[in-house]
């Protein structure tokens, strides 16, 4: 697991930790993310990378780190990377990952 980056604000969210953690795994489902890492408090997730406009567009790697702050409250952070190859043609998922996990519809 990596370690928990210190310099980024996290969200919370109004659900015990197992709930946040499933919330968590379906944003990153419902992103085309493909799960390649789960412990208790950490999950890891990759898109497939991608042959198109911008050639290897895809191949971003997002980790989110969840801690229980009391029974029905979790506190989340979200971090993206990309990748060497086709970083031109990714894109930053921390938003789409965030807006999903709080409900929020734009």
């Amino acid at each position: 697991m990596p370690q928990r980056p210190e310099q980024k604000e996290s969200i919370i969210i109004e659900k015990s930790l197992k709930e946040a953690k499933q919330l968590a795994l379906d944003s990153l489902i419902v992103n085309g993310f493909e799960l390649q890492e789960e412990t208790d408090n950490y999950i890891q997730g990759k898109r497939p990378n991608k042959i198109g406009f911008f050639v290897g567009s895809g191949g971003e790697t997002i980790g989110i780190w969840l801690e229980s702050i009391s029974e029905d409250k979790t506190s989340v952070l979200i971090k993206n990377k990309k990748s060497f190859v086709g970083y031109v043609g990714q894109q930053n998922w921390e938003r789409e990952i965030r807006k999903e996990m709080l409900g929020v519809n734009e």
